[in-house]
Order: C-alpha cells, then structure tokens, then sequence
C-alpha cells in the first residue's frame, strides 16, 4: 500500500505504520504547493492508496465521490513528544572547528573519539568552546552510507593540520528556531517536533543550511537523563 503525507502530517506518524510498504511526504515529490484538488489528482496519477492530511476542511472544499484514493484527516494528532516551547533566535555566526562523519550512524562514537582527542591536545575546556553537530539529512530516510553529520568545537583561530582530520568550517549567524531538548541523545525527539510538527504550520521558510545541535553539557560524567541539547532550525 502506498501512503502519501500531505505538508501538516507528522513524519513521526510513518514509523507506527509499519505494515505498509512506502509512505511518502507531498514535499518529497515536489507537490507542496498544489492546491487539494490538484494534490489529489496527481496522488491518485501516481498510484497512491491512502492521503494523511491534517486539513478537516478537504471534505467540504472537494468533491471525493469517485475518488479512488482513500483520504484520513487527522483530527487532534498524537504525538510523542508534549508541545515545546520553540522560540526565535538570532544565532551568532561561529567559527568551528569540525570533523566530518560520513556513514552508518551506529560508527559515530569513532568520529567523537577523535574529535574528543584534538580537542584534548589543544586544551580546548567544554565550559569555553561548546560543541555542536551539523546534521545534513535524516537517518531515518537517509541509506546508511550517504548518512552525513559534522561534529564541532567552538574556535577561535584557525585549525592547523593535524591527523584527526579536523577541518576549519563556520555556522551562519542568522535566525533559527530553537528548541530544548532533555534527556538521551540516543533520540533527540525536539529534532523531530520542530521539523515535523511545529515547520510546517509556522509560516516560516528554511534557510539554506541544515538543522544542527548545540550540546549543551558534554563530558563522561554527564549522565543520559541528564543531557541537555537544544535544537536549532536555520529560518529565512
């Protein structure tokens, strides 16, 4: 069964749906400006079985007899994370230095292992040069071995070469939503929650840089309930 999520549908909602074989967002096909009787022409065009949308008023706005395609109109969504507050910033622009992770996300530990090293050599304290990771797709649609993130230190001089690796690269100052989360990095949900939930209904417009994480408390002894991430959406 193929399954297409209109723009409000939750990403999220794909994992629970499990006995179907492909679910697919309208953005993903180009399809985010269509108007709902044109959405549905193309969806049906397409093969698509069943649309997720989150717009109650589809019903009355179209005429569904004859539709071969099913349509669920979520009412209330469930979701599993509670509403967080995401505010609007002004990020600073800051210079990093980086490390780029390229492949399956279970290898990132070697990644932070080597950044961890340089970062010792060059007695850069975390209470001074605070760490930050550059996620450029999703690990949940993205092949294991296209899966890229940068792991980072706050600098403020250049980086000499060196035999991690690590690379000089800068964060854009600009506007940003953000949005804490506590708790495992394992699951950073409020990633999730500001992308597929609060996005789409904002108005807003991404920039064009990817979301990225501040690691707000890092060390050995900083326990897994005890982490602190927040989350920041690159806005236009």
């Amino acid at each position: 069964m193929l399954v297409l999520f209109d723009n409000g549908t939750p990403r999220t909602l794909a994992r629970y749906l499990i006995d179907h074989d492909t679910v697919t967002e309208a953005r993903a096909r180009g399809w985010q400006e269509l108007e709902n009787g044109e959405l549905l022409n193309q969806a049906e065009a397409a093969g698509f079985d069943v649309l997720v949308t989150t717009d109650k008023n589809l019903g009355y706005q179209q005429n569904l007899a004859g539709r071969k395609i099913a349509i669920v109109v979520l009412g209330q969504v469930a979701r599993e994370t509670h509403a967080m507050n995401v505010q609007i910033v002004h990020f600073p622009e800051t210079k990093v230095a980086a490390l780029e992770h390229r492949g399956p996300p279970h290898l990132e530990y070697e990644t932070v292992r080597r950044l961890i090293e340089w970062r010792r050599a060059n007695r850069l304290h975390p209470d001074r040069h605070r760490s930050y990771g550059i996620h450029y797709n999703d690990p949940r649609n993205t092949p294991p071995s296209e899966y890229r993130v940068d792991f980072c230190v706050s600098v403020e001089h250049d980086v000499p070469a060196n035999p991690q690796g690590v690379v000089n690269k800068t964060i854009p100052g600009g506007r940003c939503a953000v949005v804490r989360h506590l708790g495992s990095r394992e699951n950073v949900s409020a990633a999730s929650y500001l992308y597929d939930v609060w996005f789409p209904n904002s108005g807003e417009v991404l920039r064009d840089f990817p979301i990225f994480f501040h690691y707000v408390n890092v060390g050995p002894n900083v326990k897994d309930d005890e982490m602190i991430t927040d989350v920041y959406l690159p806005l236009r």
